[in-house]
């Protein structure tokens, strides 16, 4: 007979990691007062006095938003503390999506995708 081995954890490449990151990354979320958007599970949200602080997932990729600096680095730093991580600093893009920070506030572009069309 041939042996036979349980994993106990997730290893990296495997149908089902991707999905226990995200239940974990989910789990720690939520256990800092975080819910999920229900349009947009990877979305997830926390109320403050000061307005949402509003955080996404991406496979390995995570932003933190939110107009004041301390929520995002309060955030960040529970990440940090948590999961192996590091910091790229102000995001320009995600996913195909160009995002200028400009006075007024954040804008979205998809540039690239109408040249594709």
């Amino acid at each position: 007979s041939k042996p036979c081995v349980r994993i106990q954890k997730s290893l990296y490449g495997l149908k089902q990691s991707g999905r226990q990151w995200y239940n974990k990354y989910s789990e720690v979320l939520k256990s800092q007062g975080f819910a999920h958007s229900i349009e947009c599970p990877s979305v997830f949200y926390k109320h403050t006095d000061k307005g949402p602080v509003i955080t996404s997932i991406y496979v390995d990729d995570t932003n933190v938003m939110d107009p004041e600096k301390k929520a995002v680095d309060k955030v960040k730093t529970f990440l940090k503390s948590t999961f192996e991580m590091k910091d790229f600093g102000q995001v320009s893009g995600c996913i195909g999506i160009d995002i200028e920070h400009l006075h007024q506030g954040v804008f979205l572009l998809q540039s690239k995708m109408i040249q594709k069309i």
